[in-house]
């Protein structure tokens, strides 16, 4: 049964309410952290900050554009952190994940998409 669904804040680290450490089962970002942000510092942030969230054992849904610097939706851009698997694997390991399973699906047109990939996926706390 699925229960309350919450919107909450993971860029900005006073959002970080004590209501919410160690609160949910599931937190998911759909092509969310990794196109909001093309700096390490903030991308980083965000993941500390959704582990942060879960409970022991919670899982992190993530689907992420891989290989793009910016997001594309419509005629706007938007700045992208650059992704591969390694560099997936890297920063969510460094912030405590542990990956449980990484996906890759091929773009059809890279050069019009701006992006080789996109990245589902699932990582425990």
């Amino acid at each position: 049964m699925l229960g309350k669904i919450q919107d909450i804040s993971v860029l900005d680290a006073s959002e970080l309410k004590k209501d919410y450490e160690n609160k949910f089962d599931i937190v998911q970002s759909n092509f969310a952290i990794d196109s909001s942000t093309n700096d390490i510092t903030k991308f980083y942030q965000m993941l500390y900050n959704i582990r942060s969230y879960l409970k022991v054992g919670g899982k992190f849904l993530m689907t992420a554009l891989g290989g793009a610097s910016v997001y594309r939706s419509g005629n706007r851009y938007f700045p992208a952190i650059y992704l591969d698997r390694g560099l997936i694997e890297k920063y969510l390991s460094e912030v405590g994940f542990k990956i449980v399973k990484i996906n890759k699906l091929l773009a059809d047109n890279p050069e019009v998409s701006k992006y080789h990939s996109i990245y589902l996926i699932e990582a425990e706390k």
